[in-house]
């Protein structure tokens, strides 16, 4: 990449008439820095503060930068930055929901949920043999923990 820009400014040295002045295209591409293509560039970036920086975005504006059309063209008829528009997008982007049905996630996970829930919604106490298997095999070792800490076995 870097070696084609430095073949297409050496073309442009050559040739001046090449550089679309006045296009953003001219000051990235070509590297031109006259007055024409640094406006053009601001005014397509939206540079600077504008007449509504600050101000709350009202309904209709975000519908309208929520719009699909060009961001410039939105900046441009709403008054707002080109960055304003492109942060207020993404602001309300659209985000996924979680989805813990058992095709997301599979029954067993969705069935592990839902037992737990019953078994809080009973005061906590714990239904299923294999939550009753699990404390038996920590008790045991909790006892067998205890017991070798105070010298009993």
């Amino acid at each position: 990449m870097r070696e084609q820009k430095e073949r297409r400014l050496a073309r442009a040295a050559a040739d001046p008439s090449l550089i679309p002045h006045g296009t953003k295209s001219a000051y990235i591409n070509w590297d031109c820095r006259c007055q024409q293509c640094k406006d053009a560039y601001r005014e397509v970036r939206g540079g600077g503060a504008t007449a509504t920086s600050g101000l709350p975005w009202t309904s209709e504006q975000v519908a309208m930068a929520l719009s699909n059309r060009p961001i410039a063209e939105i900046a441009a008829q709403l008054g707002r930055s080109y960055q304003a528009v492109v942060n207020i997008r993404y602001r309300r982007r659209p985000r996924p929901s979680l989805d813990i049905s058992s095709d997301s996630f599979g029954g067993a996970a969705v069935d592990a949920v839902s037992r737990r829930s019953a078994e809080l919604a009973n005061g906590g106490a714990v239904n299923s043999a294999s939550h009753v298997a699990t404390n038996v095999v920590f008790s045991n070792t909790s006892v067998a923990a205890s017991d070798a800490t105070n010298g009993d076995r």
